[in-house]
């Protein structure tokens, strides 16, 4: 999950690290389904997520229109420009602490102001696959405890 606090000057996830997140959450396992879903030939979202190269305005416009993302926080994520510069509304880059209660997380990104409904079907889609496995792993492991295993 990223987690953006635009208050402050703690660093901010990497392009990198964003396009994995936007990919984990959007479903895509590799970057050559991502580069079929946006036509972006798959050697160049590699070079992005091995931190070999920065998106092109370009780049980033056709992410935005093929995912849903606001290019706005493209730009912010791909180190192009500061959320304060962007007039952003600070909940669209920052979502609750780590260890948050995940209900809890789910209603704050469905309430959230700012984002596009692309961004906030990807958020919730990613957070709603997060708690099937996580409540598949609790349940394999209590089958295990009570197995034995």
């Amino acid at each position: 999950m990223l987690h953006v606090s635009t208050g402050s000057r703690q660093p901010r996830p990497s392009w990198p690290d964003y396009l994995r997140a936007v990919m984990r959450e959007g479903g895509y396992g590799s970057p050559a389904s991502l580069a079929r879903a946006v036509d972006i030939d798959a050697s160049i979202i590699s070079r992005w997520i091995n931190a070999d190269t920065q998106p092109s305005f370009e780049h980033l416009r056709r992410l935005s229109r093929r995912l849903g993302i606001r290019l706005l926080e493209l730009l912010v994520f791909a180190g192009y420009a500061e959320p304060e510069e962007l007039d952003l509304p600070p909940d669209l880059l920052r979502l609750p602490e780590p260890g948050s209660d995940l209900e809890a997380v789910m209603r704050h990104v469905a309430a959230m102001d700012g984002i596009s409904d692309g961004t906030r079907r990807l958020a919730l889609a990613g957070l709603e696959q997060v708690k099937r496995e996580a409540d598949e792993a609790a349940a394999r492991s209590e089958q295990d405890r009570e197995t034995g295993a």
